[in-house]
């Protein structure tokens, strides 16, 4: 048969499963690989190489880390690398870093291998871990590099040595000169936590801003704060009234009564004191006038005397964030010279008066002993305090205001009115002659700025005799007898416009007498905030399932919120309290966070939905302006919603008046609770079965994944806005979410990996059905997730791909284009390997993250890799002759531990350096070698110099970004081609260093731009073949496709099928591209040298555009694959092969 030629020009649905490969009529099959391995394909029907990574850190203690992005914007992000109680922060491709104090470097004895610093006050300890900076123009000490990670190896006052492992075994690291200039270690920027290694999984993250929010289902929520670039916080989230159960609807009552404890106002600093105003100021402080106080401190301001000496003070003059106090109920404010020092609180006395439930403008009547005011608020039992009867001041005056003639008290600016009924009192003096401090007095003849006084209503003016014997008379309202202003009565005898006070509850109504006062105002009595309460419950019933409350760790109340309403009824106002410690199952006692009313029962209370008994929401995201919780152990289908922009308040409901600020005359408007439309809102997803809460996912909608399916909550089809009166919760599949792996928003679609880790599934609303459908995206490509997916991001810049981590460790890419329906699917290994059990010998990707970088996106990864570890070094003489023993104290190898050895003076005898070695005969502090496990022990001398010990294969886990895809924008030398690679640039050099990381490991070596030969890493360096100015030094890794089968024709007619084929010639169309290798199979494959007779030895080469004709073995194959492999560290872009041969037909 002659010969035809096949063209496949189109790479663009990628890797197919081997079941899809027989369905050679499938549109796509044409466009599909048999094999597309660290090739990736592109929208535009080519492949490309996946770039490089780059090392960056090992992670700390080696162990298992999260990897999460930061993204403020503006260029500025980060990764987080959580860890076991800790979090370390990476940007700009580096570990960051925090300066030591004394951290600079004095002095270096290259003897001793000592630094001494700047001073002891450096704080460091062995086993801390720093780094090397370089001033402007200064040296490094000899053998110390800046990007390496040190551990101290010895510490004594401001001398320290140094190691490259975290152990005190042997000799400090060698260093052969003391450098110049300004050398200074610095250490890497660390926050402690208390998440463990086994708690990192189950870690959920959301950002707003500068704040990371972190859910765990087993610890209370917290928030990473960044106030600047190296400056993080962490801490517990203050949540606010919420968020809660239920409330409860059993028959349990609880009970509140306030502690003995004084509840804290504030501890005062010299900020809040004024002493030339003689006043306090706490922004919106919350005291009224009358309301009693106390201090407590070593040092209080001059005439402020401590708890128990002059007790109480009395509020006067409050305002909004001022007060000034009184050593009696509406007495003189008290003066002070100084502010004090020290620590200085001020606390509520006995009881709070509630400014939000002030009435004013209340009449009295005699007659029936009732108090007038439209509208009032009061029910029967409440308790309340007044003002505007005895004790108020009403003004003062002083001897020289007296006017004997006319018996008339100057008084500027009173608003007294005849009638009005006072008393007299006298500070420092005596009243003037005539007057007593016992008499009611009316007043009479009242002026502008003077008034007369009568023993009698209208009556005759008192003859006052005699101005006074100094000091200052003070006028107070005298009003109604009997009733006392400041103590606690309660409402009986209440109706819509009038009540009558009691001296107890129920109790007969007092029988005052008197003549109203001016400005009668009543206050509700209630525990202040900061006040300790014991909740009593009445059983079990409604509390943790029934068990009653805890305080046994893992499963304690402690910290728990309690909602409550003990207001008599019918009157609402919702307190919370937070539970400081469990008495026993039904009885707990807590801190006030929001005033309650006084005393009193309920079975209107909820229980707080966080906390180690209840479980810890699993799941947080930021929605609509609201932080949304969800999925605790015991509400594990509830959402719930925070008030909007305020994340940290999930108050349900507010008094009355609260937003508005509207309140009447009377108080009425800000009596009982409301509910708006930005409150807080919890939401429960109602399904057939008991469906967890996996995952929660910001959209136009807010999408559910939980065990039973999808779910999206929304307000309404018009307006999707969430509010307390408009919310719905739909169903849109029923394939569930996977418990680990989260989802990925793509534009207008979600995709999510299922609950089985097979298949990834994409959410696209279909408008001709209105309705969403969940399609299989792995379909045509099911093996590539065969070990199941546990780790899922999305890439967006430049190509669009989702990357996700298979059960193995091993990578897959999906090419991901909503213009042109596009999932292709490839596999991807990273260079390197790991050895276990399950899963084989090849690296392993353990995490994955995505932050902007520039104008694309950066995938950063922790990669799993056995290397060669540095263990310590050792002085030659450690080594005894004679004896063939290594000594190094409490060195911890066992016997057949694989080691190597190298030195920078000369080997011990009879070892060659680099080769493996076995540890014989281990004693604590010495051991021997053997050439092979268990074999004898090799006979050995000193040798001389530092001799250096790694442990040969030992895992490591390495923190890596990838580097982004060459095209033609970009300079050729920015062409990323290795694995946990390293590039250096600077002066001519024939030895590269800092290499250690993948000590043993043979490495690819870009000089220059052009391949040099490999070189395996020995004692952290290599030496290249040629000079460089410039390299890329890194693990090589093989990017492979392979064509499918021939199917030429329709399936009824293709003859090529089955039949024997022999292929003459490919022709490959590459785009800047350099090498390839090529052939039938991966087993035996030809290289395509672009380098002519011409080109230098060493010289850099152009990329190659073009197509590249490449002759075949002529060899008769039944299936007609192409294989082609590019593993020199070059970009590679094949956009078309043309495959020419012939039949046996």
């Amino acid at each position: 048969m002659p010969r035809v030629q096949a063209v496949q020009t189109s790479f663009a649905d990628g890797q197919i499963s081997p079941r899809m490969q027989g369905y050679v009529d499938l549109p796509s099959y044409k466009n599909s690989l048999k094999v597309c391995q660290n090739y990736v394909p592109l929208p535009q029907g080519s492949v490309a190489r996946r770039p490089g990574s780059y090392f960056v850190s090992r992670t700390k203690d080696n162990a298992s880390v999260r990897l999460v992005p930061f993204n403020f914007g503006q260029g500025q992000s980060y990764i987080l690398e959580f860890g076991n109680l800790y979090v370390r922060f990476y940007r700009t491709d580096a570990v960051l870093t925090t300066s030591i104090t004394d951290g600079g470097i004095s002095s270096v004895n290259t003897s001793t291998n000592t630094i001494t610093l700047a001073g002891s006050g450096h704080g460091l300890s062995t086993g801390d871990e720093v780094y090397l900076t370089l001033g402007t123009g200064a040296a490094a000490p000899g053998g110390l590099e800046t990007s390496q990670r040190y551990f101290i190896h010895y510490v004594s006052g401001a001398t320290i040595r140094l190691s490259l492992a975290d152990n005190t075994l042997g000799s400090a690291y060698n260093i052969t000169s003391a450098g110049s200039g300004t050398r200074t270690f610095v250490k890497p920027l660390e926050v402690t936590t208390t998440y463990t290694t086994s708690d990192l999984d189950d870690l959920y993250f959301t950002q707003s801003a500068d704040v990371l929010f972190i859910a765990s289902p087993d610890f209370a929520p917290r928030e990473l704060k960044r106030t600047a670039d190296t400056t993080w916080t962490l801490t517990t989230t203050d949540l606010k009234d919420g968020p809660y159960m239920p409330v409860n609807t059993e028959v349990t009552t609880v009970t509140v009564a306030r502690n003995s404890d004084d509840a804290l106002i504030k501890s005062l600093v010299d900020a809040d004191i004024d002493a030339s105003a003689n006043s306090f100021t706490i922004p919106n402080h919350g005291l009224v006038d009358g309301q009693t106080v106390d201090f407590t401190g070593s040092d209080l301001p001059n005439g402020i005397n401590a708890s128990g000496t002059t007790s109480p003070y009395y509020i006067v003059n409050a305002t909004l964030d001022t007060f000034k106090v009184a050593t009696s109920y509406g007495g003189t404010a008290v003066t002070f010279s100084d502010i004090g020092s020290g620590d200085r609180e001020i606390f509520y006395v006995d009881y709070g008066f509630n400014l939000a439930t002030e009435i004013s403008g209340v009449s009295a009547s005699m007659s029936d002993h009732s108090f007038t005011s439209t509208g009032h608020p009061l029910v029967n039992g409440q308790q309340v305090f007044f003002r505007g009867g005895e004790g108020e001041q009403a003004g003062q005056f002083v001897d020289g205001d007296v006017t004997t003639g006319t018996d008339t008290i100057a008084l500027s600016g009173h608003d007294l009115e005849n009638g009005d009924v006072v008393n007299l009192s006298n500070s420092g003096g005596a009243l003037p002659g005539g007057l007593n401090n016992t008499a009611n007095y009316y007043i009479v003849d009242k002026a502008t700025d003077s008034i007369k006084l009568s023993l009698l209503k209208g009556g005759t003016p008192v003859d006052i005799t005699s101005a006074g014997g100094g000091g200052t008379h003070t006028i107070t309202f005298s009003g109604i007898k009997t009733i006392t202003a400041g103590t606690m009565y309660y409402v009986v005898a209440a109706t819509t416009n009038t009540f009558k006070l009691s001296t107890s509850n129920g109790g007969d109504p007092e029988e005052w007498i008197g003549t109203a006062s001016k400005d009668i105002k009543f206050y509700k009595k209630f525990i202040p905030k900061n006040s300790k309460v014991t909740c009593t419950f009445s059983s079990t019933t409604g509390i943790n399932d029934g068990s009653g409350f805890s305080s046994s760790s893992g499963s304690s109340d402690v910290g728990r919120l309690i909602r409550l309403n003990v207001e008599v009824a019918p009157q609402i106002r919702w307190g919370y309290i937070k539970i400081d410690s469990v008495t026993n199952t039904t009885k707990v006692i807590g801190t006030v966070y929001e005033h309650l009313a006084y005393d009193g029962s309920s079975t209107e209370w909820a229980l707080g939905s966080f906390s180690e008994a209840s479980g810890y929401p699993r799941c947080v995201q930021i929605f609509q302006q609201r932080l949304v919780f969800a999925g605790t152990t015991s509400e594990p289908q509830t959402v719930h919603y925070s008030k909007s922009g305020d994340f940290d308040n999930f108050a349900a409901s507010e008094p009355l008046g609260v937003q508005t600020g509207n309140f009447d005359t009377s108080g009425a408007s800000i009596m009982g609770e409301q509910i708006y439309s930005d409150n807080a809102i919890s939401l429960m997803v109602s399904s057939d079965t008991v469906d967890k809460i996996e995952w929660l996912q910001e959209g136009r909608r807010l999408t559910l994944g939980t065990s039973g399916g999808i779910f999206q909550m929304f307000g309404n089809r018009d307006d999707t806005t969430i509010t307390p009166f408009s919310f719905s919760v739909e169903k849109i599949s029923n394939w569930q979410a996977h418990s680990e792996a989260l989802p990925a928003q793509i534009g207008n679609n979600m995709v999510y990996v299922q609950k089985n880790g097979r298949k990834i599934r994409e959410l696209v609303f279909d408008r001709e059905q209105d309705k969403y459908s969940a399609k299989d995206i792995t379909l045509r490509a099911e093996d590539v997730t065969q070990t199941g997916i546990n780790d899922m991001v999305f890439q967006d810049q430049p190509a669009s791909l989702i990357w996700a981590i298979r059960n193995d460790g091993k990578l897959v890419s999906c090419t991901y284009n909503l213009d042109l329906n596009m999932a292709s699917w490839a596999t991807h290994f990273m260079g390197g390997a790991q050895t276990d059990a399950t899963y084989g010998n090849h690296a392993k990707v353990d995490a994955l993250s995505v932050i902007p970088r520039g104008t694309y996106d950066q995938l950063w990864m922790v990669v799993r890799r056995d290397v060669d570890e540095y263990f310590t070094q050792i002085a030659h003489t450690d080594i005894t002759d004679g004896t063939d023993k290594i000594g190094i104290t409490g060195h911890g190898l066992a016997d057949g531990t694989a080691v190597k050895i190298t030195t920078n003076g000369t080997m011990p005898t009879n070892l060659v350096s680099g080769t493996t070695y076995y540890v014989k005969s281990s004693a604590t502090n010495d051991f021997q070698l053997s050439a092979t496990s268990g074999g004898d022990a090799i006979a050995i001398t000193q040798g001389s110099g530092t001799h250096t010990i790694y442990k040969v294969g030992s895992t490591q886990r390495y923190v890596e970004y990838l580097e982004q895809f060459y095209d033609d924008s970009m300079d050729q030398g920015n062409a990323h081609y290795v694995d946990c690679g390293s590039y250096y640039s600077g002066s001519s050099a024939t030895t590269l260093t800092g290499l250690d990381y993948i000590e043993g490991e043979s490495v690819k070596v870009l000089g220059n731009n052009a391949v040099q030969p490999d070189k395996t890493i020995v004692a952290g360096s290599i030496s290249p073949s040629l000079a460089v100015t410039s390299a890329r030094i890194g693990l090589v890794y093989n990017s492979d496709i392979q064509t499918l089968p021939l199917a030429i024709g329709d399936v009824q007619t293709a003859t090529s099928i089955g039949n024997k084929k022999r292929i003459h010639r490919i022709v490959v169309k590459l785009l800047d591209s350099m090498s390839i290798q090529y052939g039938m199979d991966s087993s035996d494959l030809t290289e395509e040298v672009f380098r002519s007779a011409g080109d230098a030895i060493g010289a850099a080469l152009s990329f190659f555009t073009g197509d590249r004709e490449l002759a075949m073995p002529g060899i008769y194959d039944t299936e007609g694959k192409i294989y082609l492999r590019q593993n020199d560290p070059y970009p590679s872009n094949i956009l078309m092969i043309a495959i020419d041969y012939e039949t046996n037909e």
